[in-house]
C-alpha cells in the first residue's frame, strides 16, 4: 500500500513539474506572439520601403538609406530578453517609436526621390491634364486626346505612391503613351512640337499672347482642322 502511495506522489510531483514547465512554455510563447505582433506592421512597412529603394535603384536613382544598425541590434535585444527572462523588454515601447521613425524616414526619402524621378522623366506633368482637358474641349483627335488623359492621371497616381518593383515599367509605359499622344497632337517635329505646346498650354492656362501664334501653331491649327476652334479677344492672358 505505502509503495503504490509513494508512487502516486511521484507521478503527482512530475505531473506538477510538467504542468509548470507547460505554463512557462506557453506563457513564452505568448510574450513572443505579442511581440511578433507588435513588430509585424512595422516589418511589413520596410518590407515596402525596401521594395522602393529597389525600384529606385532599377532607374539608377541612388538614395541614401536609413542607419537601421541600431534598429537591428533593440531588436535582437528584445528577442534576447525574452528568451531569457520570459517577459518582454521594458524599454519596448521606445524600441517600437524608433523603429517608427525610421521607417517613416525611409518611406519619405523613399517617395520623394521617385517623385523627383518622375518630375525628371516628364516635365510639366501637372499642365498636361489641362492641356488634355482643352484639346478635348476644341475637339481635337479624341482618342489621342484620352490617351493623354489617362497617361497623365496613371503617371500622377505613380509619382503619388511608394514604388515597387513594377512601378519603373509602368512608369516608363505612361511616359511613352504621354509622348506618343502629345506627338499625335501637337506635331512630329520636336521644334513645331515645342512651339504648339507651348501655345496649347497657354491657352489651357487661360489665354497666350499673340506672339505664340507662331507659324508653326497657325500650320498646326490648319492640318488638324482647328482654326475654328480658337478665338482672339482682347486682354492680357493670366501668364503674361
Amino acid at each position: 500500500m505505502s509503495e503504490s502511495v509513494d508512487d502516486l506522489l511521484r507521478r503527482v510531483d512530475r505531473a506538477l513539474e510538467d504542468h509548470a514547465s507547460a505554463d512557462q512554455t506557453t506563457r513564452t510563447v505568448k510574450v513572443l506572439t505579442d511581440l511578433e505582433n507588435q513588430l509585424a506592421p512595422y516589418v511589413e512597412d520596410l518590407d515596402r520601403v525596401v521594395a522602393g529603394f529597389g525600384a529606385l535603384d532599377q532607374v539608377r536613382r541612388p538614395t541614401e538609406r536609413p542607419e537601421t544598425r541600431a534598429l537591428a541590434a533593440a531588436c535582437r535585444e528584445a528577442a534576447a530578453l525574452v528568451r531569457q527572462d520570459k517577459s518582454g523588454p521594458e524599454n519596448l515601447p521606445r524600441t517600437l517609436r524608433h523603429i517608427n521613425d525610421i521607417v517613416n524616414t525611409a518611406t519619405v526619402t523613399a517617395r520623394d526621390a521617385w517623385r523627383e524621378f518622375i518630375d525628371m522623366r516628364m516635365p510639366g506633368l501637372d499642365s498636361l491634364g489641362n492641356l488634355a482637358e482643352m484639346l478635348s474641349q476644341i475637339r481635337a483627335d479624341r482618342l489621342q486626346a484620352a490617351a493623354l488623359r489617362k497617361g497623365v492621371t496613371d503617371l500622377r497616381a505613380l509619382s503619388r505612391r511608394l514604388p515597387d518593383a513594377a512601378s519603373p515599367g509602368r512608369a516608363t509605359a505612361a511616359v511613352d503613351a504621354i509622348r506618343a499622344a502629345l506627338t499625335a497632337l501637337l506635331g512630329d517635329s520636336d521644334a513645331d512640337n515645342d512651339e504648339v505646346r507651348h501655345f496649347t498650354e497657354a491657352v489651357a492656362r487661360g489665354g497666350a499672347p499673340v506672339g505664340a501664334l507662331t507659324p508653326a501653331v497657325t500650320d498646326w491649327m490648319r492640318r488638324r482642322g482647328l482654326e475654328r476652334s480658337f478665338k482672339v479677344v482682347a486682354g492680357q492672358p493670366p501668364s503674361e
